[in-house]
């Protein structure tokens, strides 16, 4: 019988950590050139770390996938040395050795994987960091532990060899001396990728303490209407200027899903003036900003429209105006109507709130004498 003793478990935990090493970097050359052989060569070529672990600033993209490699070679190491205490090691048929060797592979990738990760998790100490490792690593931890399943068998073939059943001293040795080993990759990976983690928020215009920067979203200012219609008329020599009159509204009233506000013009001058077509409307919301709703020349569901003539208005007098609408239109409502007897002349505010949208369509008829029946 052949007796090489502890070396078995030295050479193939050393084959294993290099294999997991190139198998990352290898994986990461071959999915950068072709995008359609990624899924193939993923099989084969497995992706032992995030693949945007290599694309960190250096030397961490580096020496990230050093520790995750060591971190496997001493989990390998560990689990060999503890298979070489069973009695009937050295009796055990080459392939059984193989076989175990090859379950210890898949055992300590899918460890590696789970240290990987949560290392991840712990590295990035936002409140998104335990949030973006499961994203980011995730898919990667879990095809890193696939590792064991596919190229365990390589390490397990060295290890698998004829081999004397260590003394107990040894493998207590060689076990303590792996776990040691493990615990202080697994620190150094989380560590490792604290730093890396600074330091790319730092390259990508983060605060030197690794946090990216608190720049807060400007909150874009409302447009209001604006006090005089863009489009005014040109008035005639007699008609009401709007230093003259005043505008009220009433409250708003319904029928059948359908809305209906009315417009009191006021002529408060010493004078009869004339106010001729319509008034000019325009509405905001309870940030001032403009509500763009559709207005239209025009009778409604609630109101007809006598059409636009001239309407002498004496003093005390007053002309009416009806604004109609729809009911239940979404967006911001307006709580504020802005009214001119004119386009062109200046626009009153009146609060109301109306339950009218930039969704709603408003039909306005023309300024009329008040009827009787006319509030």
């Amino acid at each position: 019988m052949h007796r090489l003793g502890g070396s078995n478990v030295i050479v193939g935990a050393s084959v294993g950590a290099v294999a997991w090493f190139l198998a990352g970097l290898a994986a990461l050359g071959v999915s950068a050139r072709s995008e359609r052989l990624a899924p193939i060569t993923d099989l084969l070529l497995i992706p032992t770390v995030p693949v945007n672990t290599w694309l960190r600033h250096g030397p961490w993209n580096l020496i990230l996938p050093a520790l995750a490699a060591v971190l496997f070679g001493t989990l390998l190491a560990c689990g060999y040395a503890i298979a070489a205490r069973n009695t009937r090691w050295d009796v055990a048929g080459r392939l059984l050795r193989a076989a175990v060797g090859w379950l210890i592979g898949v055992l300590a990738g899918a460890l590696t994987a789970a240290v990987w990760l949560l290392a991840a998790s712990l590295a990035d100490r936002e409140p998104t960091g335990l949030q973006w490792a499961f994203r980011e690593d995730l898919p990667a931890t879990l095809a890193a532990g696939l590792f064991g399943v596919v190229w365990g068998w390589l390490p397990a073939l060295v290890h698998g060899w004829p081999a004397a059943r260590a003394g107990r001293p040894a493998t207590v040795v060689t076990v303590a001396v792996s776990l040691v080993v493990a615990v202080l990759a697994s620190a150094g990976l989380v560590n490792g990728l604290s730093a890396s983690t600074r330091q790319d928020r730092i390259a990508a215009g983060g605060t030197l303490n690794g946090l990216p920067n608190s720049t807060p979203i400007p909150t874009p200012t409302p447009t209001p209407p604006p006090r005089i219609a863009p489009h005014p008329v040109m008035p005639g020599a007699d008609w009401c200027a709007d230093a003259d009159v005043s505008i009220t509204a009433s409250g708003v009233q319904g029928a059948l899903g359908n809305r209906a506000m009315t417009l009191v013009l006021t002529n408060r001058g010493a004078k009869p003036c004339v106010v001729d077509g319509y008034p000019d409307v325009a509405f905001a919301g309870t940030d001032s900003g403009a509500v763009a709703a559709t207005i239209t020349d025009g009778s409604s569901y609630v109101a007809h429209d006598p059409g636009a003539k001239p309407i002498t208005i004496a003093p005390g007098s007053t002309a009416d105006s009806v604004l109609g609408w729809g009911a239940g239109a979404p967006g911001a409502t307006a709580v504020t109507v802005l009214v001119a007897p004119y386009a062109g002349a200046v626009r009153s505010p009146l609060n109301v709130t109306t339950g009218i949208t930039d969704q709603n369509t408003v039909d306005v008829t023309a300024w009329a004498t008040p009827t009787p029946n006319d509030n």
